[in-house]
């Protein structure tokens, strides 16, 4: 395929996922970064990738890698999940398809819950892991956020495991929460920030 430009004020972010789209604009707005954040729909681009490596940092390269084949410029994927203690850090890369169907969040959470029904450890954390390439400089970042899984569902806001994960510190869960709110305390916004201390770092 034919390598796409891109505007010096753009940068792709490869998925199209309106909700993860939707934080890291808001992030980007929040920082005051004056760059554009193109979804892979809104580059053109038309690609599924497998994920299927054993880790977080292992899928959001396969999406970078392949990416790179058709965009010329720079390029952020990431991978992202839920850790829960007691389950041996499940469902970890595989929280988006848990329940077997990729993306079914309710069957997700369901099943989290039915699984920690008797279990009175509820620690958890999530993790994303950012990926690709800045100024043709590769990097791989991850960022955190440790908190504990409810007994059930609170809030509607969010999208996957947010309405079962009360960040520690807090009362409420992410999915009650503002966007701007989470944006200050979730495990892709800690991600981005580091990512920014590595780009001042490296005076990039």
């Amino acid at each position: 395929m034919e390598k796409k430009m891109k505007m010096k004020n753009q940068i792709l972010l490869a998925t199209n996922n309106d909700h993860k789209l939707g934080e890291v604009r808001s992030w980007f707005e929040m920082n005051g970064l004056n760059r554009e954040v193109l979804g892979l729909s809104d580059a053109g681009i038309d690609i599924d990738v497998e994920e299927n490596a054993p880790d977080f940092a292992g899928n959001a390269w396969l999406k970078v890698d392949a990416i790179r084949e058709i965009w010329k410029g720079d390029v952020i994927a990431d991978d992202s999940g839920l850790c829960i203690q007691a389950l041996n850090q499940a469902p970890g890369v595989l929280s988006a398809r848990y329940a077997g169907e990729h993306g079914n969040h309710q069957k997700n959470i369901a099943k989290v819950l039915h699984e920690m029904h008797n279990q009175l450890s509820r620690s958890a954390y999530f993790i994303t892991v950012l990926a690709g390439y800045w100024k043709d400089k590769p990097f791989t970042i991850e960022g955190k956020v440790h908190g504990k899984i409810t007994r059930h569902m609170q809030g509607w806001g969010g999208f996957g495991y947010d309405p079962i994960f009360i960040p520690n510190g807090n009362s409420r869960s992410f999915a009650e929460m503002h966007m701007a709110e989470k944006n200050l305390l979730s495990h892709r916004a800690n991600a981005f920030e580091n990512w920014r201390t590595w780009i001042l770092e490296n005076k990039l």
